[in-house]
């Protein structure tokens, strides 16, 4: 797996949160980053919290998760849920 990918999606989602005010999250994001590393689920949560779930955001979480041999399932399934649920 890509630490780099990983990261960066994480950051992403930080640039996406921290647009729509959410601010709470996006300092714990970066916390955890700077911290523990991309917290991959938090991000993923907290996007479908503000309903910012996009195919793209799909597509790139698929990407990773083939990349890490389904590490993130668990969380690409809670993203596509998000999806149907925008």
């Amino acid at each position: 797996m890509d630490h780099d990918t990983v990261t960066a999606f994480v950051e992403d989602a930080i640039e996406d949160l921290e647009q729509r005010n959410a601010l709470e999250e996006v300092e714990y994001l970066r916390m955890m980053l700077e911290c523990d590393g991309p917290d991959v689920d938090g991000a993923v949560s907290s996007l479908v919290k503000y309903g910012a779930v996009t195919v793209a955001w799909v597509e790139r979480l698929a990407a990773i998760n083939k990349e890490s041999a389904g590490f993130f399932d668990e969380e690409l399934a809670e993203l596509r849920e998000g999806l149907s649920g925008a």
